[in-house]
């Protein structure tokens, strides 16, 4: 698409980024933050769950979104559940409630799952 000089938009590489290496990722990515300085909610959380298995950045990544959606949300709690540090995807799902964010089915389960995987089910209880 590049030699063929056709614009590149936001859904564009959010349909790439799952596809690349964790290399090839990062040149994407240096390559959207010169043609979109503010990332939107779709290509953001795309950018996350590619950086999953790195904390700094995806907390970086999250902090720098003007908006953030359920999903953004879902998918940062699941990328540090997925690199062990679960008892910080929990104190996520803690401050969407103060910041008034609606969890859903997914979000429960993420957490739960995390309650279940450390033997803490008097903790998960007090989840719902």
């Amino acid at each position: 698409m590049h030699r063929c000089s056709i614009k590149l938009d936001n859904y564009t590489y959010s349909i790439v980024l799952p596809y690349c290496d964790f290399e090839f990722g990062k040149q994407v990515h240096a390559e959207v933050v010169k043609v979109f300085p503010l990332l939107d909610e779709f290509l953001g959380t795309n950018l996350l769950r590619m950086y999953s298995g790195v904390r700094d950045i995806t907390k970086k990544l999250f902090d720098e979104m003007p908006r953030r959606d359920l999903v953004t949300w879902n998918a940062l709690i699941c990328c540090y559940s997925k690199c062990g540090m679960g008892d910080v995807g929990v104190e996520l799902f803690r401050q969407m409630g103060v910041e008034g964010v609606v969890v859903d089915d997914y979000t429960y389960a993420i957490v739960l799952n995390e309650f279940a995987y450390r033997s803490q089910v008097f903790k998960a209880m007090q989840v719902y």
